[in-house]
């Protein structure tokens, strides 16, 4: 648009637009032609000029003080709808079957203003591999996807009587292959036939394999039944025959056909090996495991009639002793191949008969340990200390006392859990003056 004189001033102020070379002040000073790119908007664009005499003096031929409005219709071109499939609307990301079937994809016009139902190309884009067989350039195309690849389907639409603005949509589209499966089930010990399972997404059938002495009986479907003649391992993959694809091989699962060795493991609570030695009236909580045992059977020997013995069935025993001697603790681990045995030695030697007449309970405790006197002011202690084990450092000193039920109550709740020593320190006119139990906060 413009007017045409060299002696002429136009100002021009733009409402839905702005100046094509990327000025956006809505008013513009300049000679008299002006290209403007109007907003992509339902709202008509408006511009409005003024001419005026410039600033030489020299008199516009035009005339001075004139304005002039001009009402634009703009070209307007709405947002991309949703792609469907198959006549079904598509989320941005969107699993479709494997296979070479063709499919539809399509959209609803986007909305245009000025005409109402201007002509507007839809350029599609598809994954690579595969065929847009016909409908370019329209709302719906025609696709022969590949066997099992996926990716963006796009269009983009741009009203054919401008080319200022487009609208784009995409869906990403990926393939319903198979997942790596997951056997369901921990280590076997095959006794007799076992039965597992696998699961796998989009899978419609397995392939099981085995290594060493594993044997596949037989399989169905997800599921297989094991046995084996020397311990080994089973795995499985899926496939699937619609994208002809095999995934990698599962996790392995050992199959054990042997009876344990003798490399059992014995900790305590803290996961610390079992130790050789331990303080009178402490009290220990051993765990016996092995990879292969199914069944845990303790033993024991040295003067185990003064001792204190729990065995629960699970590889777990619970010992205490307030007699001077070195205990035999021998577990048994079995399953059905066979067995085998491992155990410690664990020697008391710091109980002393002047105290013989008190315990410590409970052991490991969680809010109070008692010390439970007999009838006499005997064994009554001087005086009761708590030991961080690892600092040294008493965190509790109390003198020695008795309640109605000849039992002295320390509240330990408050103290951090672990280990600690219960220094017990009797008179001095005793033979041992003190004696130390170790007790645990858990």
């Amino acid at each position: 648009m413009g007017y045409s004189s060299i002696n002429c001033k136009f100002t021009y102020t733009i409402t839905k637009g702005k100046q094509f070379t990327g000025n956006s002040n809505p008013t513009i000073v300049g000679n008299n032609t002006i290209f403007i790119q109007w907003d992509n908007t339902t709202d008509s664009g408006k511009l409005k000029v003024r001419i005026e005499k410039k600033e030489n003096g020299v008199t516009c031929p035009i005339g001075e003080g004139i304005e002039r409005e001009l009402n634009v219709n703009i070209r307007y071109i709405g947002e991309g709808n949703p792609i469907q499939l198959n006549g079904s609307t598509l989320p941005t990301n969107s699993i479709i079957n494997c296979g070479t079937s063709t499919l539809t994809f399509s959209t609803t016009p986007v909305q245009t203003q000025f005409p109402v139902n201007a002509n507007v190309n839809y350029a599609w884009s598809i994954p690579s591999g595969w065929t847009i067989n016909s409908g370019q350039g329209s709302t719906s195309i025609n696709v022969t996807p590949s066997l099992n690849t996926g990716g963006p389907v796009t269009f983009t639409a741009k009203r054919t009587d401008q080319g200022f603005v487009t609208k784009q949509k995409q869906t990403n589209v990926t393939r319903n292959i198979p997942t790596t499966p997951v056997i369901n089930s921990n280590d076997l010990i095959v006794c007799s036939n076992k039965t597992i399972t696998a699961t796998s997404n989009n899978a419609t059938s397995y392939i099981w394999g085995k290594t060493g002495g594993a044997n596949i009986v037989s399989t169905s479907g997800n599921s297989a039944t094991i046995n084996g003649t020397s311990d080994g391992t089973v795995f499985v993959a899926a496939y699937s025959s619609l994208c002809n694809i095999t995934t990698p091989n599962s996790n392995s699962v050992k199959v054990i056909a042997s009876p344990p060795t003798a490399d059992i493991s014995i900790k305590d609570d803290f996961g610390q090996n079992a130790p050789n030695s331990m303080s009178c009236g402490y009290g220990l909580t051993l765990h016996a495991t092995h990879p292969k045992a199914q069944n845990y059977v303790w033993s024991y020997s040295g003067n185990i009639g003064s001792a204190y013995t729990t065995d629960y069935g699970n590889g777990t025993l619970y010992f205490n002793s307030y007699v001077n001697d070195c205990y035999g603790l021998t577990v048994n681990a079995s399953n059905c191949f066979g067995s085998a045995t491992s155990g410690v030695t664990i020697c008391i030697n710091d109980c002393y008969s002047g105290f013989s007449s008190y315990s410590v309970y409970p052991n490991p405790a969680r809010e109070t340990v008692n010390i439970q006197f007999d009838n006499s002011g005997k064994s009554l202690p001087d005086q009761v200390e708590l030991i961080d084990e690892v600092s040294q450092k008493v965190i509790m000193s109390k003198p020695g006392s008795k309640n109605s039920d000849n039992a002295m109550v320390l509240d330990v709740q408050k103290f951090p859990r672990g280990r600690y020593i219960l220094r017990v320190m009797q008179k001095k006119d005793l033979q041992k003056p003190q004696t130390d139990y170790r007790v645990v906060l858990q």
